[in-house]
This record gives C-alpha cells, sequence and structure tokens, in this order.
C-alpha cells in the first residue's frame, strides 16, 4: 500500500492547437452536435436539445478555455447558422 502512496503523479495536459481544433469540430458534428450564434450569444445543440460548454468540456475530454477557442474558432467560419 505504501508503493501506492509514495508514487508520483503528475497531470500532463497540452495545449490544444489551432490545428486540433477541425478535428474536434468534425468528431463532434459526427455526434449530431451543431452550433448557431444567437442575438443573446451563442448555442452547442445537440439533436434538439442545448448543451452547455461543461457539458462538452466533459464529455470531450477538453478544457474550458478549449471549449472557448473552439468559440472562437468557430465564430470565424462562414458555414455557421446565423439567428
Amino acid at each position: 500500500m505504501t508503493d501506492i502512496l509514495n508514487r508520483r503523479r503528475r497531470l500532463v495536459n497540452r495545449q490544444m492547437r489551432q490545428n486540433d481544433l477541425p478535428k474536434l469540430w468534425k468528431a463532434m458534428q459526427e455526434e449530431g452536435c451543431w452550433f448557431r450564434h444567437t442575438r443573446t450569444g451563442h448555442e452547442f445543440m445537440c439533436g434538439r436539445y442545448k448543451i452547455t460548454a461543461k457539458s462538452i468540456s466533459e464529455a470531450w475530454s477538453v478544457s474550458s478555455s478549449a471549449v472557448s477557442r473552439l468559440v472562437y474558432w468557430l465564430s470565424e467560419q462562414d458555414e455557421i447558422l446565423w439567428e
């Protein structure tokens, strides 16, 4: 038991690069997620249901700042719905 407690544990997390964002978005689209701008901001949808940034970060194992970068990247794209 002491061997388990004496192990060094590290959390290694690399920053999501700009070229990873299209891959993440493509994978999210394959799962049925989509993104739209609204008058009050933006929202992610999965089917008919709104999903939060927190649920995206938990489901896709990315940080909240990575979700923010994804939103910024999606805002620059032309094919996103504006409502």
